[in-house]
């Protein structure tokens, strides 16, 4: 991790506040189901490790995550220097020392109205036996993972989002995709739609008004303001809401608790949590003033301190 990434740990009080470093490129594999490393490595009580991406340029910002069964990361994102354009890109990473083993930064396909539609932002990722999901906020993307992981783009699907329907992050949860809105001022919704739905043949859109070749969601569950990323996890859905600055993690039951600044895509592996942040991507890094976090963080969510106060300005 280096001397700059520990010192930006021990800013950040929330819960690294006593983590001691690694090399990133340390080749020794941390515990897929338990904090098992040893006092040495991690004494930080739900911290269980945390990697440097290395991404292949520095203007990368980090957005959505997920886990594949081949035992590496997804990691969505855009890169920020691309005349404000930011175009969406996809990242093969080995969590154990954050390689990159494969980039995709071309994802584009025939737009069901004509033309050609280019992915943007990245923001929301997920994954399920029918491929790797991107969203865009306004455009949901299925791509094959198999393709990404040779470094090609190759789209499966795309589909328009309209009315109040939205997708700045995503979730799976069995047979359903969560669409999940952002908002700054206000709490937004998660929209659910059936993965087979979307599926069907000649569905190229998604909106809460019906229309032709759209899939119409079947139930609305409440999003927190700035929510950045949800997982499926022990319970039900769990909401990350975060700025660069702080972060919140919001269980099932409602309770708020502090969190990693930056935080935003999440998965659950067995009882660990996999956190991509934003922090401390060299475009935010660039005032000197946000808490620098490693791009990858695991972390066992039954040892957060729920006493912590979140630092953040809107709980």
């Amino acid at each position: 991790m280096g001397r700059r990434g520990l010192a930006g740990l021990l800013a950040v009080v929330l819960l690294l506040s006593a983590c001691e470093s690694r090399s990133s490129a340390d080749p020794t594999p941390p515990s897929r189901d338990e904090c098992t490393r040893s006092a040495v490595d991690v004494r930080t009580a739900a911290v269980c490790d945390g990697v440097w991406v290395h991404a292949a340029r520095h203007t990368f910002v980090p957005q959505g995550l997920a886990l594949g069964p081949e035992g590496t990361a997804y990691v969505s994102g855009y890169h920020a220097a691309r005349h404000g354009l930011r175009f969406c890109e996809v990242l093969v990473v080995d969590p154990r020392t954050g390689r990159t083993t494969s980039r995709v930064t071309d994802i584009r396909a025939h737009g069901p109205a004509g033309g050609t539609v280019v992915c943007r932002h990245g923001g929301g990722l997920t994954s399920g036996p029918e491929g790797l999901w991107i969203s865009q906020r306004s455009r949901l993307w299925l791509v094959d993972p198999d393709e990404i992981r040779a470094g090609r783009a190759d789209t499966v699907r795309v589909w328009d989002m309209g009315g109040r329907v939205r997708a700045s992050a995503l979730v799976r949860r069995g047979p359903w995709i969560g669409l999940v809105g952002y908002a700054e001022n206000r709490a937004h919704f998660t929209h659910w739609v059936r993965v087979d739905d979307l599926l069907a043949p000649g569905v190229w859109a998604v909106s809460d008004r019906a229309g032709a070749a759209t899939v119409v969601p079947e139930r609305r569950t409440r999003a927190p303001r700035y929510a950045q990323g949800a997982a499926d996890g022990p319970g039900g859905v769990w909401y990350v809401a975060s700025t660069s600055y702080c972060g919140v993690l919001h269980s099932p039951q409602g309770a708020e608790i502090a969190f990693l600044p930056g935080a935003e895509g999440v998965v659950f592996q067995g009882r660990r949590l996999w956190v991509v942040s934003e922090s401390g991507a060299r475009p935010y890094q660039k005032g000197g003033d946000r808490p620098l976090v490693p791009t990858l963080t695991s972390l066992r969510v039954g040892r957060l301190d729920r006493s912590l106060p979140t630092g953040c300005s809107w709980t």
